[in-house]
């Protein structure tokens, strides 16, 4: 296997890894910092797991196990030097077992604040006051109770008790089921209204003709060795207008932060692509921004 001085670099890379996914709330916090610096370190890290899973058969494993140790170090700059911040102390990050959805629990508003800064468009940020003022005037007092009496309680589900025609503010009466889905549609009215009314807010992207054919998109990302297309955008959209025979057929528009998550899993799929191939991107099939695995990157994605 490896020497006892290679074991121990091995040990440190693995605690560096749980130190920053517990620092940062996600998986992969490689995927905070900019798309150069990913593709360097998912190559190093590619070639350190190969390492690790075939260590008779790899070849120059010491050089590859340091350039991933260096990798780590490299990492932990890159996310102080583009302004990522950790979670704030008195966070954590647990699973609500009915939904099987993580959340971002933290230990006051003030916590709650700056991990919704970061997270909250993608994930639930509660705090811990909210939590305990969800229950129920009678429950509470009944756990109270049960404590006193040297009982360890534990509260596995919960119903409040609140009146059925109310909702959580008790100054709101609840809305009928046409009312609710009066207001939705409303509210996505102007949500999309304001959206189209606003060009800078809008970067868009047309496919002429291949896309027909071929079934696939093309999303730039490098242009003559300088990040460019979904890289660089300032925009809050991304639109990709299907076009055959100078014929729109439909236009596709996904937020740019959730549009990034799709395209990451195609990170390991770049061609070429634009004038005389100087660019670099994704190839995506257009079924697949549809499929079910892709559908829960956005809405079951468990990190950011």
């Amino acid at each position: 296997m490896f020497n006892d001085s290679l074991q121990k670099t091995i040990e440190e890379i693995y605690k560096m890894k749980n130190q920053l996914i517990s620092d940062y709330g996600v998986d992969e916090p490689v995927r905070l910092v900019n798309i150069d610096f990913q593709k360097r370190f998912v190559d190093a890290e590619i070639r350190y797991n190969i390492v690790l899973s075939f260590p008779e058969k790899a070849k120059d494993a010491e050089k590859k196990i340091m350039s991933m140790y260096r990798g780590y170090l490299a990492l932990q700059k890159q996310l102080e030097t583009e302004g990522v911040k950790p979670l704030p102390v008195d966070t954590w990050k647990l699973k609500h077992t009915e939904t099987d959805r993580e959340a971002f629990i933290c230990k006051n508003e003030a916590g709650k604040k700056n991990v919704q800064k970061q997270f909250g468009k993608y994930a639930i940020v509660l705090s811990a006051d909210e939590l305990l003022n969800m229950i129920d005037h009678e429950i509470f007092l009944e756990f109270v109770k049960l404590t006193k009496q040297g009982l360890l309680p534990k509260i596995t589900s919960y119903s409040p008790k609140a009146d059925k025609n109310k909702i959580v503010n008790d100054s709101r009466e609840k809305l009928s089921d046409w009312d609710i889905d009066l207001k939705f549609g409303e509210d996505s009215e102007h949500r999309i209204k304001e959206m189209l009314s606003n060009g800078d807010k809008l970067e868009i992207k047309t496919e002429r003709d291949k896309w027909y054919d071929s079934g696939n998109i093309y999303v730039e990302i490098e242009s003559r060795g300088k990040a460019s297309g979904l890289e660089t955008t300032k925009a809050d959209y991304w639109v990709i207008n299907l076009n055959k025979n100078n014929k729109d057929y439909c236009k596709l528009f996904f937020e740019i932060e959730d549009f990034k998550k799709i395209t990451h899993k195609y990170r390991y799929k770049l061609v070429n692509g634009g004038d005389n191939g100087t660019s670099k991107g994704y190839l995506i099939p257009i079924k697949e921004l549809f499929d079910i695995e892709t559908l829960k990157l956005i809405y079951e994605q468990e990190e950011m």
